[in-house]
């Protein structure tokens, strides 16, 4: 019997170890059930028919002229508006894709994330869509993400949104071609602009709120 305190999980991905790793790691955390593994959206919408999942995991890192994700995430939101949508990647060009799909995409994670990062953004997205489904502006405090979105740079945006996905602040010079002293003072104010402390509570913003 499915413990009925666990969010109910399907994930799309045709990737078969990620997907079925991933699956063994929600399945051993408390917080987390997975009721099925889908390779393509014909099986997500069976398994959706059938199943009723609080969340849908769709990997974005998809074969070219395979699944069209951007569709697919539309009619889910259309359809299953009490379903959080997470987006899963491992490159820059994936956390854009799933920009341009927020807000119907709740979280975007980084495929190279620690598993408990993995874990505690997941969580944070099912609770943050439940307080949208019960209130689109966000009215209830304990929901709403406490961001001051006019006091970012350009170049300050920029570095949170490869943070974000999951990039350390050498590799973010590297791609920015500025020196870490630089990127981790840019990272840094940043943080303190938004009232954050930790890689941890980058993971946790909405960046398109920003």
């Amino acid at each position: 019997m499915i413990n009925s305190n666990k969010k109910k999980i399907v994930i799309m991905s045709n990737h078969p170890l990620y997907l079925y790793g991933l699956k063994h790691i929600l399945n051993e955390s408390p917080a987390f059930r997975v009721l099925d593994c889908c390779i393509n959206t014909d099986e997500l919408n069976y398994s959706l028919s059938i199943f009723k999942a609080n969340m849908v995991i769709i990997d974005l890192s998809q074969p070219e002229g395979g699944v069209n994700i951007k569709e697919t995430v539309v009619k889910l939101h259309k359809y299953y508006p009490d379903i959080t949508l997470v987006a899963l990647g491992e490159s820059p060009c994936h956390q854009l894709l799933s920009m341009n799909l927020r807000p119907m995409v709740k979280i975007y994670l980084c495929k190279s994330l620690p598993v408990n990062d993995i874990l505690s953004g997941l969580k944070w997205a099912h609770n943050y869509h439940s307080c949208d489904v019960k209130s689109n502006h966000y009215a209830d405090k304990k929901c709403s993400p406490n961001i001051r979105t006019t006091l970012l740079t350009a170049r300050e945006k920029f570095i949170l949104e490869y943070i974000h996905a999951g990039l350390s602040v050498s590799q973010v010079a590297q791609r920015v071609n500025r020196s870490v002293k630089t990127v981790s003072t840019q990272k840094r104010t940043a943080m303190k602009k938004l009232g954050i402390t930790s890689n941890h509570d980058i993971y946790q913003l909405d960046l398109s709120e920003i």
